[in-house]
């Protein structure tokens, strides 16, 4: 079991893996500090993974009235079948949350879960189409 941590340790651990930190401005509501990045529009909510359920709602309400892209600093120790599953929350349900995870474990399972979502797109396609002017582009694996 992963010990939890405050929200400023997570914050911390954050802004050690991120080269925009002093864009930055935190922020407390709700007893919880929250990391605005006024420049990319991106309001970042420390949540142990076990919370993802509770804290997304949180998120979404705040981040919606912002006008912001709800984001979560996803830390612990999830192994990667709950990795694979929060990613596939974060972008199933009617809402698109973006998840930084800061375990190193887990940020490999996300590049996993990426590499195996595009496995099988023809990319050298994709890129002469777009570069030939048609931005509009959708690689048949996809539609």
């Amino acid at each position: 079991m992963t010990t939890r941590l405050s929200d400023r340790q997570v914050i911390d651990q954050f802004y050690e893996q991120v080269s925009w930190k002093d864009e930055c401005n935190e922020t407390v509501i709700f007893n919880r500090t929250w990391i605005r990045n006024d420049k990319s529009k991106c309001l970042f909510l420390p949540c142990y993974y076990e919370d993802y359920d509770k804290d997304k709602n949180d998120l979404l309400g705040l981040a919606t009235g912002l006008k912001y892209e709800p984001s979560m600093i996803i830390y612990g120790d999830p192994g990667n079948a709950k990795v694979d599953e929060l990613i596939f929350k974060s972008l199933s349900e009617y809402y698109l949350i973006h998840l930084e995870f800061i375990d190193v474990r887990a940020r490999i399972a996300q590049s996993r879960f990426i590499h195996r979502a595009l496995d099988g797109i023809d990319w050298n396609k994709a890129f002469t189409e777009v570069s030939n002017g048609n931005i509009n582009y959708i690689p048949p694996e996809i539609r």
